[in-house]
C-alpha cells in the first residue's frame, strides 16, 4: 500500500507541475485500489476484534497461553481494556455485588429444579413465599430461579442438606468439590 501511495503521490505532483493529463486515469485507479485495500484491512481488523471479544465470553478474563501467543501486543491490550470495561459494567448493574452476565449463557432445560433432601431440614421457604417441609430422602420439583438456589447452595448450612439437580443426578462427591 505504501508503494501505491508513493507512486500516486509522485504522479499527482507530476500531473500538477508539468500538466500531464494522461496520468489522471492511473492516479484514479491507484487511488481506488488504495481505498479498496483500506476497506479490506478495516474489515479484517474489525473481524479480529469481534473474535477477541468472543474469546472473553468463551474463556473468561484470563486467556490460555496458546491463544494469547497468536495475538499481537495491541490485541492483548484491547482485550485487557474490553475485559475491564465489561467488569465495570457488570459491577454497575445488579446491586452491591454486581451481576455476572457471562455466566449461564445457555438457558436451563427446565424452570423446575429437583431437590433431594439428604437430611432432615424442616421448613424451607422458597422465593415465591411457599413453605416446604424438607425431610430426609424426600424428593420434589420446585419452580425456582437457578441463580437464587445456587446462591443458597453455596451457604455452608445448606450444602450438606440437599442436592439440586436440573434433569440430571448429582453425586455427593460433585457437590462437596
Amino acid at each position: 500500500m505504501e508503494a501505491l501511495y508513493e507512486q500516486n503521490q509522485a504522479d499527482v505532483n507530476e500531473a500538477k507541475t508539468i500538466g500531464r493529463a494522461d496520468l489522471i486515469p492511473s492516479i484514479k485507479l491507484r487511488h481506488c485500489c488504495l481505498l479498496r485495500n483500506q476497506r479490506c484491512i478495516f474489515a479484517y481488523l474489525y473481524d479480529r476484534l469481534l473474535r477477541i471479544r468472543a474469546l472473553r465470553w468463551e474463556y473468561g478474563s484470563v486467556l490460555p497461553a496458546n491463544v494469547r501467543f497468536h495475538m499481537s501486543a495491541e490485541e492483548v491490550q484491547w482485550f485487557g481494556r474490553y475485559k475491564k470495561s465489561l467488569a465495570s459494567f457488570m459491577r454497575s448493574i445488579g446491586g452491591e455485588e454486581g451481576l455476572d452476565i457471562t455466566q449461564d449463557m445457555k438457558p436451563p432445560k427446565s424452570l423446575y429444579i429437583q431437590v433431594k433432601c439428604l437430611k432432615d431440614y424442616g421448613e424451607f421457604e422458597i422465593d415465591d413465599g411457599t413453605v416446604i417441609l424438607l425431610k430426609k430422602n424426600s424428593q420434589m420439583e420446585m419452580l425456582i430461579s437457578l441463580s437464587a438456589e445456587e446462591q443458597k447452595m453455596h451457604e455452608n448450612h445448606l450444602r450438606d442438606t440437599f442436592i439440586l439437580t436440573e434433569n440430571k443426578t448429582v453425586s455427593d462427591q460433585q457437590i462437596n468439590s
